[in-house]
């Protein structure tokens, strides 16, 4: 029976560590925005990564960049590329993470993608 609680307070954990900037402020959301169309917009061909430690990713996965967007969902404000809605957190752009870039408070996220 402890076993099954402590799985369960671990996996939530692990999954609540997984979504922690996927809702942002309007400055927030505006300065990720901001930064991926300047990459965005000075390579002909622009790739981002997405790796989630929390979720024990063994590596990166590429995502090509085509379209950068700002969608409002309810009072928060979500970055989207490809029309496809991220959690900050999980980016990295050009080996920085992006939620360390907007501000956006995490935790067990790196800096820098190694």
């Amino acid at each position: 029976m402890k076993l099954i609680l402590i799985m369960g307070i671990v996996f939530s954990s692990a999954h609540a560590l997984a979504f922690q900037c996927k809702n942002l402020s309007f400055n927030q959301a505006k300065k990720a925005v901001v930064e991926l169309n300047k990459y965005n917009d000075l390579k002909s061909i622009f790739v981002i990564d997405k790796y989630c430690e929390a979720c024990q990713d063994p590596y990166p996965s590429p995502i090509l960049v085509g379209t950068v967007s700002l969608k409002r969902i309810q009072d928060s404000y979500q970055v989207a590329v490809n029309d496809s809605p991220l959690d900050i957190s999980h980016i990295y752009v050009e080996g920085r993470s992006l939620s360390h870039l907007t501000g956006c408070k995490t935790v067990a996220v790196s800096k820098f993608l190694d």
